[in-house]
Parts: structure tokens; C-alpha cells; sequence
């Protein structure tokens, strides 16, 4: 008996300690959001299309974001020997959370030094990274995410403190591209092929935006108030109680009208 009140204690011990710093990380995420402090991702700040399911989702009791972002179109570089060897892994030459410029990435690949390494026309899709109070919680939320087409999402128990557990509820769309498309061993680009790698990638950001307002959609669908299910028990209970409430007022309402005709007799 004594060892499984110490099991409970523990437990409720552990508990306490998760909210705690659940709730910490909580409030640190919206005075950040309402600071707008930067960050160490390549655009320095939020993405103003993640804001809208960032600012509903920490308005929740049971959530927390950790990172997003809405979608982005990219040249990235390879290092080139002499930097692997530094633990060097690359440049991004170009960087867009809006929709790609031709004129800008043309300048970014005219201006880059293809003896580096390889130059990759990349476009990766809406990310969005959520810490849960509880697995159900998490479970919720994930359900709301594969409906709506985040097919290449999941929850990752963790967290940098083994004390305590942590749900990370993390959201990313499946479409992608990686195409090299500059480098000393490749054959020259062509004004025509990054025209149209353009269009396509657009047409994949647009793609992803639609399905990130789908996601908010299907967050707020997911997390509103369910009214119970009412048992058979309690409603006949309930269905009891209105009868003698109405025969009660209906008894009431015989007596003053009865008081009323004796005192106009």
C-alpha cells in the first residue's frame, strides 16, 4: 500500500513539474510573438501566414507552438571541399517565404561561384512544430492535421528534460522539390528550365497556403467545446426533473388564480 501511494505521489509530482514548464514555455511563446523577436531561421522572425494559427493555437489551454513556416522558395549551395572539411554545409544564396522572383534569382545564380559546389533550386512546403499539454491532446490536434491534408505528420514524445515528457505534434504537407540547377559539373542553365522550375514552385506555394488556411480551419473545428453525450439514465432524469418542474408551476399557477377569485368574490 505505502508503495503504491509513493507510485501516486510521484506521478502527481511529475505531473505538476510538466505543467509548470509547459505553462513557462507558454508564456515565453507569446511574449516573443508579442515582442516580435527574431530567430536564428534565414528570414530572422515569424512568417506573417503562420501568425493566424500561431496566435489561436497558444491562445489554447492544452497548446504551444515551437516553430513554422509558411512555405519557401530557395537556392541553396553546397560547400565545397575545403569547407566539409570545417564542418562548413553550405549557403542559401536566395530566400523567399513569398512568391520567387525570376529577375532575383537569376541575379543571386549569376552572382554565385559555381566552383563551390552544386546550386539547388529548392521549394519546401508549410511546417508547423506544436507542443501538447497531454498525448491526448496531441492526438487531437494530429487528427485535425491529417484531415486536412498534412499526410507527413506526427507526434515525437521527447523533450531536453528526461524528468518530464512533452508531445511535439509536428505538421509538414508532403509536396517538395530539390533540383540542382547550377554547378561547375552541370551543364549550363537555361533562361526557359528556371522559368519554368518558377512556375512550378509558385504553383506549390500557393498549393500550401490553401492547405495551411485549411489546417486552421480543421484546429478550430477539432478544439471547440462537444456537448456531452447524453446517457439513457440522464435523460430520463432529465425528462423527469421538467415534468415536476411544470406541474410544480402549474400548481403555482392554479393556487394564484384560485387566491385571485376568492379575494374578487
Amino acid at each position: 500500500k505505502l508503495q503504491f501511494l509513493y507510485f501516486i505521489g510521484i506521478t502527481v509530482i511529475k505531473r505538476e513539474m510538466e505543467d509548470k514548464n509547459f505553462d513557462a514555455r507558454k508564456k515565453a511563446v507569446q511574449v516573443e510573438l508579442g515582442n516580435g523577436e527574431v530567430d536564428k531561421s534565414p528570414k530572422g522572425g515569424v512568417d506573417e501566414r503562420c501568425l493566424p494559427v500561431m496566435v489561436y493555437l497558444n491562445g489554447l489551454h492544452n497548446y504551444v507552438t515551437t516553430s513554422s513556416c509558411s512555405g519557401r522558395v530557395a537556392l541553396w549551395q553546397d560547400g565545397d571541399s575545403d569547407d566539409r572539411k570545417k564542418g562548413g554545409g553550405g549557403s542559401w544564396l536566395y530566400v523567399t517565404h513569398d512568391l520567387p522572383e525570376e529577375e532575383k534569382v537569376l541575379e543571386a545564380l549569376e552572382k554565385a561561384d559555381l566552383n563551390k559546389g552544386v546550386v539547388w533550386l529548392k521549394f519546401e512546403p508549410y511546417i508547423l512544430h506544436v507542443q501538447a499539454r497531454t498525448f491526448q491532446a496531441a492526438k487531437d490536434l494530429l487528427k485535425a492535421g491529417l484531415a486536412a491534408g498534412f499526410r507527413n505528420s506526427g507526434i515525437v514524445p521527447g523533450g531536453s528534460d528526461k524528468s518530464t515528457t512533452s508531445y511535439i505534434v509536428a505538421f509538414r504537407h508532403t509536396v517538395r522539390l530539390d533540383c540542382p540547377i547550377a554547378g561547375a559539373s552541370l551543364p549550363p542553365y537555361s533562361l526557359s528550365t528556371v522559368a519554368w522550375l518558377l512556375k512550378n514552385t509558385t504553383q506549390k506555394l500557393l498549393s500550401t497556403w490553401e492547405r495551411a488556411d485549411l489546417l486552421l480551419t480543421e484546429f478550430k473545428t477539432a478544439t471547440q467545446p462537444v456537448a456531452p453525450i447524453e446517457t439513457p439514465q440522464e435523460k430520463w432524469k432529465r425528462r423527469h426533473e421538467e415534468g415536476l418542474k411544470k406541474k410544480a408551476e402549474a400548481a403555482a399557477k392554479t393556487e394564484t388564480t384560485t387566491q385571485t377569485e376568492d379575494e374578487e368574490g
